[in-house]
């Protein structure tokens, strides 16, 4: 799957149980795209410390608290495919590459090609350490894994 990384994104997933039906920030789960449909799972598993694999187990998770809204605050990229599709995608998805890119400084000891600013990637030719510097590592990891994924 080839794609640009777009920026840097908060955001606030919400998970309820009405009618007998999963919505994700008031979207019915089934109508979800396929990639949303997996990771669903993987961000209750992530924040709730359980193990929820598919469809079956949010219906299990959220019955247990019905009509009430889960609310998880997820950090990550927004990812732009080739034909202008954008998927967010969290940060802890990325774990290995994550720990492998927690140096702010390249394998050759190089600085960023790229920082962030107003939660946008720009290029940046001059002082690109200091403003890396000034970055919280989550945000100094998006720069790294940008540069990775072009």
């Amino acid at each position: 799957m080839k794609g640009r990384v777009v920026e840097f994104a908060k955001r606030k997933v919400t998970f309820q149980l009405q009618n007998g039906r999963i919505y994700i920030n008031d979207k019915q789960f089934k109508t979800l795209p396929p990639i949303y449909q997996k990771m669903a799972p993987r961000i209750v598993s992530h924040f709730e410390k359980i193990k929820i694999d598919d469809e079956a187990g949010l219906t299990k998770w959220l019955t247990k608290e019905p009509g009430q809204q889960k609310k998880f605050p997820c950090e990550g990229i927004l990812f732009e495919l080739k034909n202008g599709d954008r998927y967010g995608v969290p940060m802890f998805s990325f774990p290995p590459l994550i720990k492998s890119l927690s140096n702010p400084l390249g394998n050759d000891g190089s600085p960023p090609a790229a920082t962030l600013t107003n939660n946008r990637l720009t290029s940046n030719n001059r002082s690109r350490f200091t403003s890396e510097l000034n970055l919280r590592p989550t945000q100094r990891t998006l720069l790294r894994l940008s540069r990775l994924l072009r």
